[in-house]
């Protein structure tokens, strides 16, 4: 579930929540949005009982849905850096 606050002007809060969900549980993952489309993509992570992953996760915030990318990351990886090229997309 993705959470949005924003404070405006007039001091009202907007609150945005989302239902989207990830495939499985999982923290140490690493995210980046592209800024061609605003898709946000997941790599990795590891899941509640350690093991790490190795799928990648796309995440389209106008629909509000997940999908789980076909390309792998080579092995499961957790801990992972990640940033965009806004120049080049």
């Amino acid at each position: 579930m993705l959470v949005t606050l924003s404070n405006e002007i007039n001091a009202q809060e907007t609150i945005t929540v989302m239902n989207a969900t990830l495939p499985s549980p999982r923290r140490a993952l690493s995210c980046m949005e592209n800024s061609a489309d605003g898709k946000i993509y997941c790599f990795g992570g590891e899941s509640t009982t350690g093991n790490q992953i190795n799928q990648i996760v796309e995440y389209d915030s106008f629909s509000d849905n997940i999908s789980i990318k076909n390309t792998l990351l080579p092995t499961g990886r957790s801990l992972l850096s990640c940033a965009e090229n806004s120049a080049t997309h």
